[in-house]
């Protein structure tokens, strides 16, 4: 039996609107202390490991990219940790991150096995900051998840062109952020000389694949809090996704912004005539074809099934 092209369109926007409405309630209950990994006693061995591996973050992580994940102890007293700083920060800047990060962390949630901090403050999210009593390395999270929106809005008459813009720079930078080093910048002009300045970002001990798909994800919250305002991020255990109307990143980092964005090809038998797929459907990330908008969302659905959202 055919299943016609309008029926399929349907089916995909309720799977859709299900598989968001899931991520904004685990999004609600989220934050950066975890409780199911219990606490620790201050005088424990647990503590005095975690007091040792935090304390080599700065340092290592500055000087290895940015990025450096280590472990000390054995058994129960085992520790894990993990420092990421943007990709387009000073070797410095990544140290004093890590270090006030450090203290944010112990603040935010003391005596506890398992946290995450993204420092030196929420609102610059300069650095990360990930520690656990489990192995976390090269795993794909995505909770807890942080929003954090722009407080102005996008002027109305600018909105289409911007719904236009940013989904096409923003495909662009997590095809070439998940494909090469795990960090891309770029920006694109939306109306007159206004430009959208994108960053995206994923842990660099993830694959290629669950780079994609954990950038994917944060797109849909990062519309979702964020779609009318002037800015916004979203801040996810393995990756981050930002924009801005002015630019906030080193502009000597990588642009990516001229490049030709990823193009899939079509599903056999959902092949749009060439008139519709010229519109632009706002679903996803405004997608600016058809065949993007029934790919896509197939691969929001199966983040929901394999990855607890």
């Amino acid at each position: 039996m055919v299943v016609s092209l309008m029926s399929y369109l349907s089916f995909v926007l309720v799977i859709c609107t299900n598989v968001i409405f899931t991520l904004s309630f685990s999004n609600a209950q989220s934050n950066g202390c975890s409780a199911e990994s219990g606490k620790f006693s201050s005088d424990s061995t647990y503590s005095q490991n975690l007091d040792l591996i935090l304390s080599t973050l700065p340092s290592n992580g500055s000087q290895n990219g940015g990025f450096y994940n280590t472990t000390i102890g054995q058994d129960l007293d085992k520790v894990y940790a993990l420092a990421l700083c943007k990709g387009d920060i000073a070797s410095g800047v990544c140290v004093e991150c890590i270090n006030s990060s450090i203290e944010g962390i112990i603040k935010q949630c003391p005596n506890q096995k398992e946290a995450i901090y993204w420092g030196p403050r929420i609102s610059s999210s300069t650095c990360m900051l990930r520690h656990a009593n489990h192995n976390f390395f090269s795993v794909m999270e995505v909770i807890p998840s942080f929003t954090v929106p722009n407080p102005n809005a996008i002027s109305p008459s600018s909105q289409d062109q911007f719904n236009e813009t940013f989904p096409m720079l923003m495909e662009i930078l997590m095809k070439n952020a998940s494909s090469g080093s795990k960090f891309a910048t770029g920006n694109k002009n939306f109306i007159d000389s206004e430009k959208v300045y994108g960053l995206v970002q994923c842990t660099p001990d993830i694959s290629e694949t669950d780079c994609r798909i954990c950038l994917q994800g944060a797109m849909v919250e990062l519309l979702k809090c964020c779609g009318k305002k002037q800015g916004g991020r979203v801040l996810r255990p393995s990756c981050i996704a930002w924009f801005e109307l002015s630019l906030f990143y080193d502009s000597s980092s990588i642009d990516t912004s001229s490049l030709t964005p990823f193009d899939p090809p079509l599903t056999p038998g959902f092949a749009p005539h060439e008139a519709t797929r010229k519109k632009c459907v706002s679903l996803y990330f405004c997608i600016t074809s058809l065949h993007h908008f029934i790919l896509l969302p197939f691969v929001v659905v199966s983040i929901s099934y394999f990855s607890g959202y």
